[in-house]
């Protein structure tokens, strides 16, 4: 049996779909499994399933720590910075660590890897890029013929997000075979998926809503069952245009997330990259690229993640 593990956002769906097409094709068996949305960690069910596993694919994880534990044959595919693995048992497929900055999306990774292109390899770009990925030539192209329209793309990659946005674990593992099987124009009518996107919607509005500003830095601190923090910090920084967004979740399930975003152009002032090196020095559990960090722990050591990115980034709500 081929298990993939799979990031539970558009872009770690759409991968996984990819590459459960190439398995199909080769009429082997496949399942699949995502951790817990917003939660960075193999938990005991994905351990298990590995145990039963002949192969494994990992996409869109940056968990690379995780991955070197696994004793299976491993296929890791990724796009985010990170240590290369180097394990005889591991290949892996990630042009990042190795200079190349043209791989938006996993599933930009996993196409050109398996030469499967279609609109699969776009959902997963626009679910990481947002409407910018639709100016990309490439990416227009492979739309050529679905029907979908520039709006359609947004709204699709959104849907796709949303069983992750309300925290639904089945249903993050469920969408892999939906976008495999089932058409776009069917799948903007889903009404579960629309149904979670309205409910999410509402919360990212509510948090917005009160945010705090200061030197063009946006503040949201809130806590919620809904794993929106990404989602509000691209609204304040794509949407509403300010240059970075610092957002908290206090009590996500137990845990605290920080998300930390800036725009692409401001990167470098921001020194993300950085930030990700100083964080996990510390102890923390942080990954993300050179715009944007996330970071998932205890509630305990939450004021000393707050402290870390407030000295980096000089600034004190």
């Amino acid at each position: 049996m081929n298990l993939i593990i799979h990031h539970w956002d558009a872009d770690g769906i759409c991968s996984a779909a990819i590459i459960a097409e190439i398995l199909e094709e080769d009429g082997a068996e496949w399942s699949n499994v995502s951790p817990v949305p917003g939660i960075f960690e193999f938990d005991e069910r994905i351990w298990s399933m590995t145990d039963e596993a002949d192969r494994i694919f990992v996409a869109d994880l940056n968990m690379p720590e995780s991955v070197e534990k696994l004793k299976k044959e491993i296929l890791f595919f990724d796009h985010h910075p990170q240590k290369r693995i180097k394990r005889e048992n591991v290949e892996h497929v990630n042009p990042v660590i190795h200079g190349s900055h043209k791989y938006q999306s996993t599933t930009w990774v996993v196409s050109e890897y398996f030469g499967r292109w279609n609109h699969l390899s776009v959902l997963g770009l626009v679910g990481d890029l947002g409407r910018k990925a639709l100016y990309i030539v490439e990416a227009a192209g492979l739309l050529e013929g679905t029907g979908l329209g520039k709006d359609d793309v947004l709204k699709l990659a959104a849907l796709i997000d949303s069983p992750s946005v309300v925290g639904d674990r089945k249903g993050v593992e469920d969408a892999v075979q939906k976008v495999k099987d089932t058409a776009p124009s069917e799948l903007l009518k889903d009404a579960e998926w629309n149904d979670n996107l309205r409910k999410a919607e509402l919360e990212i509005e509510k948090v917005v809503d009160g945010i705090q500003v200061e030197n063009s830095i946006a503040y949201a601190k809130f806590s919620s069952n809904f794993n929106i923090i990404s989602k509000v910090a691209r609204k304040l920084v794509w949407d509403l245009d300010y240059d970075a967004a610092f957002v908290v979740n206090r009590d996500y399930h137990g845990y605290s997330q920080v998300y930390f975003r800036v725009k692409s152009e401001l990167a470098e002032k921001f020194r993300i990259l950085e930030l990700i090196e100083v964080l996990r020095k510390s102890g923390i559990n942080a990954g993300g690229k050179k715009d944007v960090v996330g970071i998932i722990c205890e509630p305990e050591l939450l004021e000393k993640v707050v402290e870390i990115v407030e000295s980096h980034i000089g600034w004190k709500k």
